[in-house]
């Protein structure tokens, strides 16, 4: 939805905190890149685990140094210079995390290990989420555009999570 120009107070302001959070907390760890969240897990081929930054989420998140690239690309509609940034690092400090078909699913960061898969919902939040960015929001409108989804916008924009300064 379109969370940065309805809920300004809200989701919106939400999703900078939180992606300005991922990149502080991969600084204070001394990660080169950042975005963490659950992803398949590098050191064992059949594990996806419910990595995160612990107080983003809930308390079954873990940090073992593993890094998405699909955090990244959802955060180009918050923070594109940052995210570009970031995924670029990622491509130079981890070469191989680039494979045939697209990014890998995850790297750790300590161990350089790469999870050499390609899942299915992270690719297709990676291509959403460029599709946005190049083309405008454009998915994010058709999306709005549904009915059902239109009708949800007056709650969206009611809903603060902040008070204006």
């Amino acid at each position: 939805m379109r969370e940065q120009e309805i809920a300004k107070n809200g989701l919106g302001l939400n999703n900078e905190i939180a992606v300005r959070a991922q990149i502080t907390y991969a600084q204070k760890q001394k990660y080169p890149v950042w975005g963490i969240s659950p992803c398949s897990t590098p050191e064992n081929i059949w594990g996806y685990y419910e990595y995160g930054v612990e107080y983003l989420g809930s308390s079954g998140y873990q940090d073992k140094g593993v890094i998405t690239p699909h955090a990244s690309f959802l955060a180009l509609a918050v923070l594109p210079q940052e995210a570009i940034k970031n995924i670029r690092n990622l491509l130079i400090n981890y070469p191989e995390i680039y494979g045939k078909y697209g990014f890998y699913d995850a790297v750790n960061v300590n161990t350089r290990k790469i999870s050499k898969k390609y899942l299915c919902l992270d690719q297709a939040m990676t291509l959403i989420a460029l599709n946005n960015y190049l083309n405008n929001g454009a998915i994010r409108y058709l999306f709005n555009h549904d009915t059902q989804m239109k009708a949800q916008e007056d709650m969206l924009s009611i809903e603060d999570f902040f008070e204006e300064n």
